[in-house]
This record gives structure tokens, sequence and C-alpha cells, in this order.
């Protein structure tokens, strides 16, 4: 129950944050305090003027003004390094349970348990490497992104190029006129010198562009399927000229279509197991707006709870019933886990329905 989890952590976050304010506020005020008594002490020793003379009380006041400032001063310095100590450790415990927050947050997405309205897998080529990313729009307006780790993957821990996996792979970038033939001839452009720059992978698609080493030109493929149904679309641009081949009957006539769907199968398959793969969680953001950074997970915490209060529920079926489809759940392990969520804990109980004390 890593939700169960991020809660306990942030409000334990929360207490330190609080024991940081009041630590900066007692040392304030005392601070101010002792301010406040030398100039009383001053104010007591001025009003025996009268009594043993402006000369002598000149002198006293000089003498019990050095002997208090530097006390004072001494005991201003005690009281901020001893704060300062304390602040230091209510510091670390605060960012300690911060991380324990995320990473626990991070754990509760990392199964996908939040119902997903569409989900894709993007990698970029940067430099001579490849950054992958997973990224969730989930229901009740949640988004969140997750980094991938591509030095493990045969295709994307280097530099790809496609063309490597079938070099016969070739596209029609345009018709010429030949003498020895009245048909039109296809001027073919070879893709073993295309590097994959980028790739986007939905559960039905797969989009890829692919450039060689000078840049020059530039080759986009779209592959989709839909059951049985598969299509592929490809473009070709160089120039600032782009050329849709697939759509050009004179030019898709020469396009060897099956083995470029073939191809990007391939690839699709390999961008798909880069999932399996997260590293962390690197954006969260709930009703528009991120919450990473500043950790107000309240709507985030809340309608999570809601979108699995089911699959908890089901969880917690009796150790006795014979056929669970359900891992079962403890319910004693649930409210020993809501107990230390303190007040927020008989709102989350009520909702999977059992009790709270």
């Amino acid at each position: 129950m890593s939700l169960a989890d991020a809660m306990m952590y942030l409000k334990r976050s929360r207490e330190q944050e609080q024991k940081i304010e009041e630590t900066k506020d007692m040392l304030d005020r005392r601070l101010i305090a002792l301010e406040t008594l030398k100039v009383d002490i001053s104010d007591d020793v001025t009003k025996l003027k009268d009594i043993l003379g402006e000369v002598r009380t000149s002198e006293i006041l000089k003498q019990i003004s050095e002997f208090s400032t530097a006390a004072v001063d001494l005991l201003k310095q005690r009281l901020s390094q001893e704060a300062q100590r304390q602040l230091t450790t209510f510091y670390s415990d605060s960012n300690s349970e911060k991380t324990k927050t995320v990473k626990s947050i991070e754990a509760f997405l990392y199964a996908t348990p939040l119902p997903l309205i569409d989900h894709s897998i993007i990698i970029e080529l940067q430099d001579a490497t490849y950054a992958a990313k997973a990224r969730y729009r989930g229901q009740d307006n949640i988004e969140y992104e997750f980094s991938l780790d591509t030095k493990i993957s045969p295709f994307f821990r280097i530099r790809f190029k496609p063309g490597q996996l079938d070099r016969t792979l070739k596209v029609p970038v345009g018709l010429g006129k030949s003498w020895l033939k009245k048909d039109p001839v296809a001027d073919f452009r070879s893709i073993e010198q295309y590097a994959l720059k980028s790739a986007e992978a939905t559960e039905t698609s797969l989009v890829v562009e692919c450039a060689p080493d000078d840049d020059e030109g530039q080759i986009k493929l779209v592959y989709t399927r839909h059951g049985s149904r598969v299509s592929l679309s490809l473009s070709f641009s160089e120039g600032g000229k782009a050329v849709e081949i697939t759509s050009e009957p004179g030019l898709n006539a020469h396009l060897d279509s099956d083995k470029f769907i073939r191809l990007m199968e391939r690839i699709w398959l390999s961008v798909n197991e880069l999932e399996r793969r997260k590293i962390a969680l690197t954006k969260l953001v709930c009703d528009n707006k991120s919450i990473l950074e500043n950790l107000d997970f309240a709507d985030f915490f809340s309608k999570s709870w809601r979108a699995v209060a089911k699959q908890i529920k089901d969880a917690m079926k009796s150790s006795s019933s014979d056929n669970s489809d359900y891992d079962i759940l403890d319910k004693k392990t649930v409210k020993e886990k809501l107990k230390a969520l303190g007040p927020e804990a008989a709102e989350i109980a009520d909702l999977l329905g059992i009790d709270s004390d």
C-alpha cells in the first residue's frame, strides 16, 4: 500500500516543517527578549542618576552595559547555534520524508493502477544516446511520466539505424525518365545511413522519424494496427519539399510496404519493451497543476483512493474464499496502515468499507 505510505511520509514531512517554523519563531522571540533585556538594564541604571549623580551613573552604566552586552551576545550566539543544530536536523528529516513520499508515489504509479485514457512511449536522440519516457494520461485529469532505461535495449542503447535490420530497404523518392524504358523509373534512396531521431509508440500506432548523418533529408513512417488491420504511411522530405510516398500511386507502386511493415513491427515491439524498464517518476500533474515540486498531493490522494477502492475491497476478501481472483489483503493490515494517517484515515476507511477505530 504505497499510497498509504506516501500519505504517512508526507504527514511526517509537514510535522518537521512545523518544527522548523516553531524553532525559528522561538529563536526570534528569544533574541528580541535579550535585546529588550539590555535596554531594560540601561534604563534601570539611568534611573539612579538622582541618587548616584550623573558622573557615577555614567561610569557604572558603561561598566554594566559592557558586561550585559557581552553576556547577552554570548547567550545569543549559543541560542543561535543550538537552534541551527535543531534546524539542520529538522530540514534533513523533512527532506528525507519528502524523498520517501515521492518514491512511494512512484512505487504506486509504477504498476499503472489508475484507469488510463491513453499512454505512449517517446524516444528522442540526444547527441549519441537515446532518452526515453513513458507518458500516461489518466482519468480524473491525472497525468504522469516515467523516464525509461534505454541502455538495456539492443536497438536504443546506441545510435540506431533501422536499415541495419534489413539492408535491402529502399525508399522511392521520385520518378524519372529513362531512354531505355517508356515507363517512369523510380529514384530510390537506401535507408542504411538513416538513424532513428525520434519514435512515439501507443497501443495501436508507431511514428518514427529518421535522418542521415548530415541531416539532409528525412523519412517519416507511421504504422497503425487495429485488430488484424494494418496500415503504413511513409513520407520523405528534403530541401524544404515533402513527398507523401504512400499517397502517390506512382511512388507507392515501387514501395515494398510489407518489408517496411515488418521493420516497424520490430521497432514497435522494442519501444514497448522499454516500458518494463522504468527509472524514475519525472512528472506528475493533477488538475493541470504540477505537484511533484511543491508536494501538493491532496487532490491526487483523494482521486487515487477513489480509483483503487474497488481493487482494495476485492483484495480484502476473506481468506476462506475458495474462488478468489485477487490476492488476499488482510483487513487488519489495512487498518494498521491507515491508523498512521490520523484524521484522514476515517474518510479512507469509509471509502474502503472498513472501521477506522
